[in-house]
């Protein structure tokens, strides 16, 4: 997660675009970088939301101060906008691209890039001044728009600031005015024109009663359908503001995370949890998924990346990580007196982005009661998140999905 904050915001009003799997903040951003660099992928912030979804925060990696779009000065909120603009025109450009290509993933990708160039407004527009003076712009609510029935999309396609006229513009209307009483006869020339094209138009129709061939009223059954068919059309328009409505009321299911176990601040100490492992001998990488749990109970760990490699007690070296047998050590009586809990411990060399789905298991449990469970996260050593299961000897496991960004 990135470190500073730009906003808090909620989704009161907003509908969002897409899958929920589309409006990912990794596979958006991992795209963008991957295609066409950091600078690009900086645009879009990462949010983060609460517990029960009301609320969204968003981050950035960029240090800085943040300032809405509005309060900047004129020079630089133009020259934010031709940054935005010009960034934004080439992630368009290579979601087109990518949708030419006739491969189904790429389309996918391609609809995820063009939703998350939409924005509910100016107002989600920030600028963040970065360590090296310069103003970045950076986007909330992407993939968002109003709650409307005809909601205006497109606001970044229109950011561009337009360039000034000539310094000699403001004096053009001043040697123009000799010429400014032409304005009035010339209006008065063309209404005449029209009228008599129009009048040669509709005189064959046989308008005028006096005239050898005026055209009689419509006959009842034509006044009859074109009442039927107004009644019809204004149906139809009902119908279609019901559904208008209907489709207002329906929102989508965000699913909700498992929550992190909640402990002492002691328990959540990384020395706390790297002193455990050290007892053991055990090894720190660049991100370890630590299993510990008290009992006679014998608990297995695998993991599986977000390439599709799993690694597990069959498989223990898979996607750059390992498990780590030293883990498993015994590192005999905890500071209470009571036995140290049993540890699993896997270690990656590299911490790549992506969906790590972490199962556990239960080769056996004696007495057929669950087992209470701890999972760590560390990232570099530091233990940035921490889940709470329980595992049974019913065969159907623990399992977590855990979302990683560099």
């Amino acid at each position: 997660m990135h470190d500073t904050v730009l906003a808090t915001t909620s989704s009161d009003g907003l509908q969002p675009l897409g899958t929920a799997a589309q409006r990912s903040y990794e596979l958006v951003s991992g795209a963008v970088r991957a295609r066409l660099g950091p600078e690009h992928a900086a645009i879009f912030a990462e949010p983060v939301a609460s517990e029960h979804g009301e609320r969204i925060d968003w981050h950035t990696a960029i240090p800085g101060q943040s300032r809405p779009l509005a309060d900047l000065p004129e020079p630089e909120r133009d020259a934010l906008r031709n940054r935005l603009a010009a960034l934004a025109a080439d992630i368009r450009a290579e979601a087109e691209a990518l949708a030419g290509t006739g491969q189904a993933d790429d389309r996918r990708l391609s609809e995820a890039l063009l939703n998350a160039l939409e924005i509910p407004g100016e107002a989600m527009i920030r600028a963040v001044q970065g360590g090296d003076g310069r103003l970045h712009p950076v986007l909330l609510h992407w993939a968002w728009i109003r709650n409307e029935q005809a909601a205006v999309r497109g606001i970044l396609s229109g950011l561009v600031a337009r360039p000034s006229g000539p310094p000699g513009a403001a004096t053009m209307p001043a040697r123009r005015r000799a010429w400014g009483w032409l304005i009035v006869p010339g209006w008065l020339l063309l209404a005449a024109m029209l009228g008599a094209i129009l009048w040669l138009l509709v005189a064959p129709c046989g308008l005028n009663p006096a005239g050898p061939d005026y055209c009689p009223g419509e006959t009842p059954p034509l006044a009859a359908a074109d009442a039927e068919q107004r009644v019809i059309a204004d149906r139809i328009g009902a119908l279609e503001r019901a559904l208008a409505l209907a489709a207002r009321e329906c929102q989508p299911t965000i699913p909700i995370l498992p929550g992190p176990d909640k402990r002492g601040d002691a328990e959540n100490d990384p020395q706390v949890i790297g002193s455990r492992l050290a007892a053991r001998g055990a090894a720190l990488g660049a991100m370890n998924f630590v299993l510990e749990w008290q009992g006679e109970a014998d608990l297995a760990l695998s993991v599986t990346c977000p390439g599709g490699e799993t690694l597990s007690p069959d498989s223990p070296a898979a996607c750059g990580g390992r498990l780590d047998p030293a883990a498993r050590a015994d590192a005999g009586a905890a500071p209470d007196g009571t036995r140290a809990a049993h540890m699993e411990n896997i270690v990656f060399s590299e911490a790549k982005p992506g969906i790590y789905k972490v199962r556990v298991t239960a080769r056996d449990v004696r007495g057929g009661a669950g087992t209470p469970l701890v999972l760590h996260v560390l990232r570099e050593g530091r233990a940035t998140r921490r889940h709470g299961g329980e595992v049974t000897g019913d065969g159907t496991g623990w399992t977590v999905n855990l979302s990683i960004s560099r």
